[in-house]
């Protein structure tokens, strides 16, 4: 029941400057692993960031040390194709060998609707996934490739950089049919905390059958949690904190053709503090996340990556490395209860 806690940089949260100096403290407290979120637009319009990632990403590579950073996520759909993150990628860790990761998923309209781009039906996005997945691993590992998928096609493509190592790729999913594929295809499951004992019951058994479907097994997948949550001594201002991100917890919110901020931010009006308190975990003292953490860890979780959505986020950082870390280190495991 081992594992290990991870710093989750968001992009909307702080500009690209100041995420920067965060991630370098991440580090300094003594983080080991970082994601970090990728989009175009944010879900939030007031205070908002969103810088291009894989940018940031190359910049926070050369900051840090030996800290293995990785996207939550950059989904292929439209605004990516699988050629061109297969190239960066394979560049990151030709720079930076063993220090990258790629996340995917079927992806959110606001990165895609404001560029032009129609939004797919799901299926569709379902198929651009598998596809891109399929592309990314023929570049890294094949010379001049050709591929003729339903929405992609490649003809004698050769990446001349290649990666040093072998990219671990992680697929996001919140349900049951992207956590199969999951199992199927890639190097392990991202995923959030769910309501109703679906990780139990729906997602983790899908990405089960996913994997025996292609004759792997459990134990070679990588399971990794966004794990959300804000710190303050102040109880109030750390909900209130909290409440730019009420967006993401509209139902069924990331398959909606809705790609304007400010429309997300009016609609997060609506969300009540008992919706939010579903997602986030509000506390007053780190020490209130370690029971938590435990549970999380003894489904089967080896990363687990802290979101903090605080109103001091330095403060936390020192906190997280004063209490959680050393409680969660790497040989020590989560205590029974």
């Amino acid at each position: 029941m081992t594992f290990e806690l991870g710093y989750w940089a968001p992009q909307e949260q702080h500009s690209p400057a100041a995420l920067l100096r965060l991630v370098v403290e991440a580090e300094e407290v003594g983080f080991r692993r970082c994601i970090t979120s990728d989009h175009f637009h944010p879900w939030f319009h007031q205070d908002a960031s969103s810088g291009s990632t894989l940018v940031w990403l190359a910049s926070a590579l050369e900051r840090t040390r030996s800290m293995i950073i990785g996207t939550g996520v950059s989904a292929p759909i439209h605004r990516y194709h699988p050629a061109m993150l297969a190239q960066a990628f394979a560049t990151l860790d030709h720079l930076h060998p063993g220090r990258v990761a790629l996340g995917v998923a079927t992806g959110e309209a606001m990165n895609e609707v404001p560029l032009g781009f129609g939004w797919p039906p799901f299926k569709e996005r379902l198929e651009r996934l598998e596809e891109a997945i399929c592309i990314m691993n023929l570049l890294w590992s094949q010379e001049f490739v050709t591929f003729r998928g339903r929405h992609y096609q490649l003809r004698d493509a050769n990446l001349y950089v290649k990666p040093r190592n072998r990219i671990p790729v992680y697929v996001a999913a919140s349900g049951p049919t992207v956590a199969d594929l999951a199992g199927r295809l890639a190097d392990g499951l991202l995923t959030v905390p769910q309501p109703d004992n679906r990780l139990t019951e729906i997602i983790l058994p899908a990405l089960q059958k996913g994997a025996e479907a292609a004759d792997r097994e459990m134990a070679e997948l990588n399971l990794l949690l966004e794990f959300k949550f804000s710190y303050d001594e102040d109880y109030d201002r750390a909900l209130e904190s909290v409440r730019r991100w009420g967006a993401t917890e509209i139902p069924g919110i990331f398959g909606k053709e809705i790609y304007d901020p400010r429309q997300l931010e009016e609609m997060a009006m609506s969300v009540s503090s008992e919706e939010l308190l579903k997602a986030w975990k509000v506390v007053t003292d780190p020490e209130e996340l370690m029971g938590p953490l435990e549970e999380y860890a003894k489904l089967g979780f080896k990363e687990i990556y802290l979101h903090s959505s605080s109103p001091q986020e330095s403060r936390v950082l020192a906190e997280v490395g004063r209490v959680l870390l050393p409680y969660f280190s790497e040989d020590q495991e989560p205590r029974k209860s």
